[in-house]
């Protein structure tokens, strides 16, 4: 039950890693080259206790009588999620690493740096051999055992085991019958990452240097992943079970279950899983820049940096049934009938970034220093983070577009000013300090609240850009408000059994700025004594930065809907409500001793 003021996940949790590791190195100069290699070793050990809905999780929606309270009060809900106590997981893994590096003085006035290294990231063991992957061309669930008979696993690995074995025996193969290891994935030997690096004083100059530099990083699993893939039969079951609204109610909170045995029609389990075939994540970086030193203890910087990531984690739903103009029959059209809706672990995404950087600092001269820096950059991905998926499984570059923290522009100043007059004096001594940030505004998505596709899964299905005489409709507006930051009128629905044309991120939210302010002024108490009193102010303007508006469209906006109408804005789409901190004034003291 969600209870205002508390988090609704209140099970039992407990997370414990072991990790030991074991690195050497060796280094050697050797007239203009200055040599390095070594070796790392780490093991890492990952437990996990959760404990899951045993008791079952109940959903009213007002289906018999009219009232979701009233449906509680009876005991009648339309929708109950149950999953089986304890995933008691657990993981390890050895993972290894070597590198060379040589820094190369070329010249005087030029400096190499190359670097290659090579990684070994195997996926984690279970303890128990918990591990599974699902083989999406036979819908077989791969479990690993050394042996070849699927009833050889360890039936006392979860609670649930031993229970369900019998429902899912006829799809279960072993990772020795398909010769695989125990982890249920080959060990991916091939992460070779190289470096590349330059440091250069043009035409000799003490007052310029060009930098530049390449490189490739790996990234392996995190304990999270194996320990969030592994949740299918026979190890974790959860059971969904939609209650319809036919004749008198059959099925009661005492026991809505009653009569559907697992993995039977009526009680499909949902799998989180994952493919055999996964290599480990990457990313390309290299920069380059122009420092100088100007007038007045300052040093000027102008750099462009770039990045692109490959393989990146990402959830992905793939037994979403296909567009089709009928709701019907939604779990015979699944890829996978036997089961609901569904998420494989998968490393599919990719992105991209290019910023030009600009800074300007100050060190400390006549009590002030300043630091000034400038940022105009582009991020894209087809997933800002592991949770974001397309909402067409069968088209990933449909969700392509600016991340969802893609800043175009981002200034950001910052000073300490210690003023000048009696110093050292009881009445001196005053410092005035200061943060300025300003950026624009982040990106969302225009979404629709129903399945509109009749794919069997609501929620992050786009609207299609309205036509108006032959053209689209823009959704800007010239004088942006928070009771309308777009033109809700530029939106329609899609044609039922299609996704909609509108991108993701296409529309920006508000800016952002802010002042943060602090006046502090220290007294000297003894010789290794001292006390410093400040009063900060942040957000010292009172500036109102508003959140990104309400995005989700339940019903398209009439074309002769004038602003101000109640009919542009359903469900407060296109409003914000939301804004940051107002000014906050805080006063503190420090003693240094």
């Amino acid at each position: 039950m969600d209870l205002q003021g508390l988090a609704q996940d209140q099970r039992p949790k407990r997370n414990r890693i072991d990790a030991w590791q074991v690195s050497d190195g060796l280094s050697l100069v050797r007239g203009r080259h200055a040599l390095k290699v070594g070796v790392d070793y780490r093991h890492q050990k990952a437990t996990f206790i959760v404990g899951n809905r045993a008791q079952g999780e109940f959903f009213f929606n007002g289906n018999w009588t009219g009232d979701p309270f009233a449906d509680f009060l009876l005991g009648l809900p339309n929708r109950v999620r149950r999953a089986y106590p304890l995933d008691l997981f657990g993981v390890y893994d050895d993972f290894f690493g070597a590198y060379a590096q040589d820094d190369w003085k070329v010249a005087r006035d030029l400096t190499l740096n190359l670097g290659l290294r090579w990684e070994s990231n195997p996926f984690y063991k279970g303890i128990r051999n918990q591990m599974t992957a699902f083989d999406f061309t036979t819908g077989q669930i791969i479990v690993a055992c050394g042996c070849t008979d699927p009833s050889g696993i360890d039936l006392d690995a979860q609670q649930v085991t031993r229970k369900i074995f019998p429902a899912y025996q006829d799809i279960l193969v072993t990772s020795a019958s398909r010769g695989l290891p125990i982890s249920v994935r080959p060990v991916d030997r091939r992460d070779w990452a190289p470096r590349l690096g330059l440091a250069w004083r043009p035409f000799g100059s003490r007052r310029s240097v060009v930098r530049a530099g390449y490189g490739i990083f790996y990234e392996f699993a995190d304990t999270n992943f194996p320990n969030s893939y592994a949740k299918v039969p026979p190890f974790v079951f959860n059971e969904d079970l939609s209650i319809s609204q036919t004749g008198a109610p059959t099925r009661f909170l005492t026991d809505p279950f009653r009569g559907v045995a697992a993995g039977a029609a009526g009680s499909i389990p949902t799998l989180l899983t994952s493919a055999v075939d996964l290599r480990n994540s990457y990313s390309e970086q290299w920069n380059a820049a122009y420092q100088r030193e100007l007038l007045w203890r300052m040093t000027g910087e102008v750099a462009y940096v770039g990045q692109r990531g490959h393989r990146q984690e990402l959830n992905q739903n793939f037994n979403d049934a296909p567009p089709s103009t009928s709701s019907s029959d939604i779990q015979s059209r699944r890829p996978y009938p036997r089961f609901g809706p569904s998420t494989k672990g998968t490393f599919e995404a990719s992105s991209s970034y290019h910023a030009l950087q600009a800074k300007l600092e100050r060190q400390v001269s006549d009590g002030l220093m300043f630091l000034a820096s400038y940022t105009w950059a582009k991020s894209i991905d087809n997933s800002s983070n592991d949770l974001g998926g397309s909402p067409d499984q069968r088209n990933l570059d449909y969700n392509r577009g600016v991340s969802d923290n893609d800043v175009t522009h981002r200034f950001v100043g910052s000073f300490v000013y210690s003023l000048p007059w009696a110093r050292d004096k009881l009445w001196g001594d005053w410092q005035l300090s200061g943060i300025l940030v300003a950026q624009s505004g982040l990106p969302f998505t225009v979404s629709i609240s129903s399945d509109r596709a009749n794919i069997g899964r609501s929620g992050g299905q786009r609207p299609n850009v309205r036509i108006v005489d032959g053209q689209p409709l823009a959704p800007n507006v010239g004088n942006p408000t928070t009771d309308q930051w777009f033109d809700t009128r530029a939106f329609a629905m899609p044609a039922v059994g299609t996704f909609g044309n509108v991108g993701r991120n296409t529309l920006r939210g508000p800016g952002f700025q802010s002042l943060d302010l602090a006046l502090a002024k220290n007294f000297k108490v003894r010789s290794r004594t001292s006390l410093q009193l400040r009063v900060e102010a942040f957000n010292a303007l009172n500036h109102p930065n508003f959140g990104r508006p309400t995005a989700v469209m339940s019903a398209e906006v009439p074309l002769d809907a004038p602003v101000g109408d109640p009919r542009r804005t359903p469900n407060r789409f296109g409003t914000i409500t939301t804004a940051g901190d107002p000014r906050i004034i805080q006063f503190a003291a420090r003693l240094v001793f």
